[in-house]
């Protein structure tokens, strides 16, 4: 794709390009720049081989999706390859964002009105987890959070989490990590909500495997002892350790209203045995109530 300098298209609101190979990212900027009006933005597996950054700048835009999967080269000798591109965006209206591939060699975010982000984060070396920093502090302001982290060896981050990491305004989490040691990825997430002092809801997905038994935090995020109403624990597989996890939520939570699990296997654990285990758990907050399936 190469646009010619005297393009316009002063009326386009909804621009969705995919399959398509940007050899220009001074071509890409201007199609951006000579739709006004532009609200909705998505690229579908489009290849950025022909640049080294991405340059998004719209006053107007509102919603935003980059979908890079099927566009990364995945045959080299260690099965992936860097994504090594600089993505810059600056979008002060937007409100809407969903980013869904290798985290990228660097990002300048300029989203100051945004209210939910949906992210999806493959990463497999150190790397990556330094640049995914960097992405998730341009998304720091969202009030709502859907974060996946596609990896089967170990969680996002070291712990502790970065301490330039800090989501003051998030009310709202969705965290799904598909990591084969899930007690690794329940104390990443436990740590991580240290970072999100007033989250009220929070939905905890979890992988297939086992539950190994591990020390949970002593230090209890602040959003647990003072803000968070609602917890979800979906893929729970009834394991002992489960209701480890389960206790140290009850225990801390003091203003929990609602604690919900579902998607139990039913081999190991039937839902009138669940309730029965959950009943026997000391719970600070009176008001929680629990909904199982």
């Amino acid at each position: 794709m190469k646009v010619p300098t005297n393009v316009c298209l002063p009326n386009l609101r909804t621009l969705h390009l995919s399959y398509i190979r940007i050899v220009d990212g001074c071509s890409f900027l201007r199609l951006i720049s000579c739709c006004p009006v532009l609200e909705d933005l998505s690229l579908f597996n489009c290849s950025l081989d022909g640049t080294s950054e991405l340059n998004i700048h719209s006053l107007s835009l509102k919603r935003l999706v980059l979908d890079f999967d099927d566009s990364v080269d995945m045959s080299t000798d260690r099965g992936f390859n860097d994504f090594d591109h600089t993505i810059v965006i600056d979008a002060p209206s937007l409100v809407y964002f969903e980013y869904f591939c290798l985290a990228a060699a660097g990002y300048t975010l300029n989203m100051g009105s945004l209210e939910t982000a949906d992210i999806t984060i493959f990463h497999y070396s150190d790397a990556d987890r330094e640049r995914s920093v960097g992405l998730l502090q341009g998304i720091c302001n969202a009030q709502v959070l859907r974060l996946s982290v596609t990896d089967f060896d170990a969680p996002l981050f070291r712990l502790p989490p970065d301490p330039v990491l800090a989501f003051h305004n998030l009310v709202e989490l969705v965290f799904m990590n598909p990591c084969e040691d899930s007690m690794v990825s329940v104390i990443w997430t436990l740590e991580f909500l240290r970072c999100i002092p007033n989250l009220k809801t929070f939905t905890l997905v979890l992988g297939e495997a086992d539950i190994k038994s591990e020390s949970l935090p002593e230090e209890v995020p602040s959003c647990l002892l003072h803000h968070l109403k609602e917890i979800s624990i979906i893929h729970y597989r009834g394991v002992t350790h489960m209701f480890e996890i389960v206790g140290y939520f009850l225990k801390h939570a003091s203003v929990l209203e609602k604690l919900a699990m579902s998607r139990i296997d039913a081999l190991q654990e039937c839902r009138s045995s669940v309730m029965e285990k959950l009943s026997f758990l000391p719970k600070k907050s009176k008001k929680c109530k629990f909904e199982i399936d």
